[in-house]
């Protein structure tokens, strides 16, 4: 009774569409109890599969969860005989951890959606919340840009995001070539750089977060013509498996270089921004193989826009920051300025920072040391498009899905067994401390 108390408070068990006591025996309990099975096994369909067309539309959203079910934040929320059927729902639907089985569904709607409203409310169906598409000229086309969320940010904070003349994604990417988007978030890098890459390109964009996947998925569903692929899943120096979250994280270069081979010889641009992931992510590029005009020209690599996170910043020159140099020496590139200045060692960089001024953790937004460029020997900012993989052909670019299958972005089924334990008796308990099971529902992928 208690770990059935920890992973369910309404006093109920659903089961597709029906709603039966506790009191209804043994077997309902014990399913309440055992850890869920990831869905790369079959697991619970039928409960998933009645609460996913009902949610998947307020979900993502925080506001469409506080209008929809009330204030469920921790995922508490009202429980017992008095709690509404929505609130029922949404328990069972953390209880039942349906947000794997539900993503399809969202990712289905989205990309299917007859124009650009009707993909916004595969995700935020709640009139009352803030949602919008916001259309920007870029280069020489347009991009549509949406967002729904509690609260809108401003106009010159998104022009930033996406179209600020300081990004230089026309400089950096090679038109009609591939690139790869560690670190997605909202799709307000990857939008920019399809565009530059234009029809003939494509950019793999990854992303943990399962909200901010939702929203690169939206702005790939909103420009159709463009190749957005992105994929859910957690980046790391080496391919793992988080039980605690039922979720993957991979080694983005080995991952591409297994999954989509053709694109490796037309890559011309990386961007990692994931926070503390970033050294991990960056060491990773090592598993990049050196393939096609690359291997005979190292000056046509792939260009790497990494994030110098903050917190290395304000330590100025310190341990973490020296590893940035010393890792970009190992994968043979130099460290530029956001705006192509040579910077040969964190002491020039702190230089560079102090002849505008400013410190090294005063560089916020402005793309010049709060992201810095690694380059091939050779390259710099006034010759790089001379330098640029050959073009993905046709053939390449008629491979790639509109989203990666889920067998490329989900635990194989053998990782997925081994999350749980087995007692004596054959049933399988929780493994973690607290005796619950991914509480932040929204946020475990």
């Amino acid at each position: 009774a208690h770990l059935y108390r920890e992973r369910d408070h309404s006093g109920y068990l659903v089961t597709a569409a029906t709603e039966m006591p506790l009191l209804s025996g043994i077997a309902s309990l014990l399913a309440a109890v055992v850890m869920p099975a990831h869905p790369a096994l079959p697991y619970d369909a039928g409960n998933c599969s009645a609460l996913a067309p009902r949610m998947s539309a307020y979900v993502y959203s925080e506001c469409a969860r506080k209008l929809r079910f009330g204030s469920l934040g921790g995922g508490k929320g009202k429980g017992g005989l008095f709690a509404t059927g929505r609130q029922r729902r949404w328990e069972a639907f953390k209880r039942h951890n349906c947000f794997h089985a539900m993503r399809p569904h969202a990712e289905a709607a989205m990309l299917r959606a007859a124009d650009a409203d009707a993909a916004v409310r595969a995700v935020q169906a709640e009139s009352s919340c803030w949602s919008s598409v916001f259309t920007y000229p870029y280069l020489n086309t347009s991009i549509r840009f949406g967002e729904f969320s509690a609260r809108a940010p401003s106009d010159a904070v998104r022009r930033e995001r996406l179209v600020h003349p300081s990004l230089a994604w026309e400089t950096w990417m090679c038109p009609a070539t591939a690139a790869i988007d560690i670190g997605g978030f909202l799709g307000d890098t990857a939008l920019p750089i399809a565009a530059v890459a234009g029809a003939s390109g494509a950019v793999l964009s990854f992303e943990w977060n399962v909200i901010s996947y939702m929203s690169v998925v939206l702005q790939a569903a909103l420009n159709p013509s463009l190749r957005i692929l992105p994929a859910n899943v957690g980046v790391d120096a080496r391919d793992r498996y988080d039980a605690k979250r039922l979720h993957r994280y991979v080694n983005v270069p080995a991952w591409v270089a297994r999954e989509l081979p053709a694109i490796v010889p037309h890559l011309s641009l990386i961007k990692i921004d994931v926070d503390d992931f970033n050294e991990a992510a960056l060491e990773s590029l090592l598993a990049l193989p050196k393939v096609g005009a690359a291997a005979a020209d190292a000056r046509r690599r792939p260009v790497v826009k990494y994030e110098w996170y903050q917190r290395a910043r304000n330590e100025g020159c310190g341990a973490e920051s020296q590893r940035l140099w010393a890792t970009a020496a190992k994968l043979g590139y130099e460290v530029h300025a956001g705006d192509g200045t040579p910077l040969p060692t964190c002491q020039a960089a702190k230089e560079f920072a102090r002849r505008l001024g400013k410190s090294l953790r005063q560089f916020g937004g402005e793309n010049l040391l709060s992201d810095v460029m690694l380059l091939p020997p050779g390259v710099t900012m006034a010759n790089r498009q001379q330098f640029c993989p050959p073009p993905l052909p046709a053939a390449a670019l008629a491979t790639l899905p509109r989203l990666p299958t889920p067998a490329q972005v989900l635990p194989e089924a053998e990782q997925a067994v081994r999350a749980a334990e087995l007692r004596p008796d054959g049933r399988a308990e929780l493994r973690h401390k607290a005796g619950r099971f991914c509480t932040d529902a929204w946020m475990c992928g």
